[in-house]
């Protein structure tokens, strides 16, 4: 259990109702999370259950950055949930976003679509999104408005969407 996540949440999400929602949105059973109202005893036990398979963790982290998007803490924690397989995309993504090439946006969504799941097509544009954000801002805000222009007309999953309009919102400071 990440302590940094739990501590967040434990501030951010400190309401049961908050705490509720976030945990519906991320595809949790309702009846699963703990009803108290002490956050550090719910958060400590749901992430308990997330480490035992009631949810996906990164789409549970994907869905606190739709609330909290460039949260450095919640970046990390999604960036350090990566398999292998997700890095190797994540760094051709990187090099992608940063060539800022006329392909781009065709090349990172042939990328994306090469991952299993939704949560990790989510988790990967995220983290690439922010990292590009950090290393070149001119550059990967022109990419990302261009990715989110080529998501809306080619109708791409609405996880991937999200993710980069969260990232979008990020690189704006629309946090």
């Amino acid at each position: 259990m990440d302590k940094r996540v739990l501590d967040f949440l434990c501030v951010y999400f400190d309401r049961y109702e908050d705490a509720r929602q976030l945990w519906l949105a991320s595809g949790g059973r309702p009846g699963l999370l703990l009803e108290t109202n002490n956050a550090r005893t719910r958060w400590t036990d749901a992430l308990q259950k997330i480490d035992g398979g009631a949810l996906h963790y990164q789409k549970f982290l994907s869905e606190a950055l739709s609330t909290y998007p460039g949260n450095r803490v919640l970046l990390q924690a999604l960036e350090g949930s990566l398999t292998s397989e997700q890095r190797q995309a994540l760094t051709r993504l990187q090099q992608t976003i940063l060539a800022d090439g006329p392909d781009g946006p065709e090349l990172v969504f042939q990328e994306i679509q090469q991952l299993p799941t939704t949560e990790a097509q989510a988790a990967v544009v995220t983290t690439a999104a922010h990292r590009a954000e950090m290393e070149n801002p001119q550059a990967s805000n022109s990419f990302w408005s261009k990715v989110k222009d080529t998501v809306a007309t080619d109708g791409v999953k609405t996880l991937i969407e999200a993710a980069v309009n969260a990232g979008v919102k990020a690189l704006k400071g629309e946090v």
